[in-house]
């Protein structure tokens, strides 16, 4: 059995902070839109009070979201001796079905900086068995055996956006009252992403006498990322963001890469709640050790995916 790095515990507590903000951000936002109703100047020689911008310059977000995804591609796990083992498909191992899965973002916006945390996490156990022959680690399989296979996997991320580009059209237009609220809003992005990846195989005995046979190894992987984000708010309602990614650790025996792509379309019924539709995709390669003894993991995760958005 391989193991290695630390144990990052279960991704549920962050889960469930999300959660619990959001339920707070809930009350406080429906307490403060009530306020703002309330002393809102009335309006002036006719002017509609519509006038004002709809590109607000402090905001604290919350997205607690469920994200219907499934992982692919290969996967290498380490031998303890000098023969190395196979690089097999998850889809061999039934490891692919999609499955809502938690996520969820906090977000706090100050002037012409955007602070994000975001996370997501993927759990599946599935007894399977095997069509084919290979060699996982030290688990040789054989057509018709047995297996009980998980796979884990989570990502963190903590990053820092600097707004390099702001197009506010009604404040910009020489009749603002004949004009849309249309903001567009370009960031420039830098961070951190940690990615945690645990996987095992139970190789269960056979009724004919065969033995059993269990592989485990968990790896973590922490690398720079930079990236850009266009944000485009119309309408006050309605709200698209695309946000571009990629990062990389090239250590000769421990390394990662990684690209992201988030896309999303949110519509706001007020504006301190609103929900939030989109695709989310993460690919990556990652390695660590040598020789026989090296795991690599190469593949994606991608979905749809649903959230709850609160601002205030």
């Amino acid at each position: 059995m391989a193991s290695s790095c630390i144990d990052v515990h279960r991704r549920w507590p962050f889960i469930g902070v999300v959660l619990a903000g959001a339920l707070i951000g809930v009350r406080t936002a429906a307490a403060q839109e009530d306020r703002s109703v309330i002393s809102a100047p009335p309006p002036i020689d006719g002017t509609p009070s519509a006038l004002c911008s709809c590109d607000p310059q402090w905001t604290i977000q919350i997205e607690p979201t469920l994200w219907w995804t499934s992982p692919s591609g290969k996967l290498k796990l380490p031998a303890s001796g000098a023969v190395a083992g196979d690089s097999v498909r998850v889809e061999r191992l039934n490891l692919d079905s999609p499955q809502f899965s938690p996520a969820g973002a906090a977000t706090i916006r100050a002037g012409d900086f955007r602070f994000m945390f975001s996370g997501a996490a993927y759990s599946r156990d599935v007894d399977t068995v095997a069509d084919s022959s290979f060699t996982l680690g030290d688990v040789a399989v054989a057509p018709g055996d047995n297996l009980v296979n998980s796979f884990d996997f989570s990502t963190f991320q903590l990053d820092v956006g600097y707004r390099i580009l702001s197009i506010d059209y009604k404040a910009r237009s020489s009749a603002p009252t004949e004009c849309a609220d249309i903001v567009l809003r370009l960031f420039a992005v830098a961070g951190l992403r940690l990615t945690e990846v645990e996987f095992g195989i139970h190789r269960l005995p056979s009724p004919g006498g065969g033995g059993g046979a269990a592989e485990q190894t968990q790896q973590l992987f922490v690398e720079p990322l930079i990236g850009v984000r266009a944000e485009l708010d119309f309408f006050r309602d309605f709200s698209v963001d695309v946000q571009l990614s990629g990062g990389g650790l090239p250590f000769p025996e421990h390394s990662a890469y990684s690209f992201e792509i988030i896309h999303g379309v949110t519509w706001r019924p007020t504006p301190s709640v609103g929900i939030q539709l989109g695709w989310r995709q993460v690919l990556y390669s990652l390695a660590d050790g040598k020789d026989a003894g090296e795991f690599m993991y190469g593949g994606a995760m991608a979905g749809a995916f649903v959230e709850l958005v609160i601002r205030f």
